[in-house]
């Protein structure tokens, strides 16, 4: 590769920082399962990868409570991958304010599972 095709493939590809802690949940039919504990301090995720076999309905929540059930539409979602075997990527990163932790659930019969990589941020409060 030349000297100037180097500089412009640097250019167009940005590094992303993989955050220094790493979570994984793997998720079987009906679960619920915890992947980032709820925390005092904001939580920054900076890559997630979400897999799933073709018949998993896998969902990542956030907020202050695990969600009651795999489906459960009063807990924020983060990302989904219903129906399909591949992956999603998360394409920018989050702060999730402190108090909230991740879960992975399954609604579908397949498994499926998540990697995260995170951060804890310090909470310099509100201005």
């Amino acid at each position: 590769m030349l000297k100037f095709e180097r500089k412009l493939a640097l250019r167009l590809l940005p590094a992303t920082v993989v955050g220094q802690l790493f979570a994984t949940g793997f998720a079987d039919a009906g679960d619920i399962v915890n992947v980032i504990p709820v925390s005092t301090s904001p939580i920054l995720i900076t890559t997630m990868v979400l897999t799933a076999s073709p018949t998993a309905d896998i969902t990542i929540y956030t907020g202050v409570a695990a969600p009651s059930v795999p489906d459960d539409p009063t807990t924020r979602v983060i990302s989904q991958n219903g129906g399909g075997a591949g992956a999603v990527v998360m394409p920018y990163p989050l702060i999730l304010p402190p108090g909230w932790g991740v879960w992975i659930t399954n609604a579908g019969t397949g498994g499926g599972a998540v990697n995260i990589t995170y951060d804890y941020l310090a909470d310099t409060g509100s201005s």
